[in-house]
């Protein structure tokens, strides 16, 4: 299934239910990690060792981080990319140690949205096509 056909219908921030599980979630934040710090490596910027999403999206060019921004608001308003990046700065630590932590619920639809649209952005960046069947939001 993919995941247009998971979020048919979802626009909505108070939906919170799991539908991807909390590995599954955990994964799509350990990707944004990844995708950020291959954005900063392609940009010739020093990567730091954190796993702190709001750090490293920082750490990018204005103009990188509001074409992220953009994507993003295309399919979500509410949370805002800002506050959603705040949130889930550091879910990858928190939901991989969840015992340690009191996480409630996760907007996990928010996340695959940004997850996209970092995936997006990096393909582009790359010269690459960023249509995956079965993967775009």
């Amino acid at each position: 299934m993919g995941w247009s056909t998971l979020s048919s219908g979802i626009k909505s921030w108070a939906w919170a239910d799991t539908v991807f599980t909390k590995r599954g979630t955990t994964n799509l934040c350990f990707s944004i990690e990844l995708f950020l710090k291959s954005l900063l490596v392609l940009l010739g910027k020093d990567v730091p060792k954190t796993h702190k999403l709001d750090e490293l999206a920082n750490l990018l060019p204005k103009k990188e981080l509001e074409t992220v921004r953009t994507a993003y608001a295309k399919h979500i308003q509410q949370p805002s990319f800002d506050m959603l990046l705040s949130e889930i700065s550091q879910f990858f630590v928190k939901l991989r140690y969840e015992y340690e932590f009191d996480i409630f619920s996760i907007n996990e639809y928010a996340v695959c949205v940004f997850a996209d649209a970092l995936y997006q952005h990096c393909a582009i960046r790359n010269g690459s096509n960023p249509t995956v069947k079965g993967v775009h939001v």
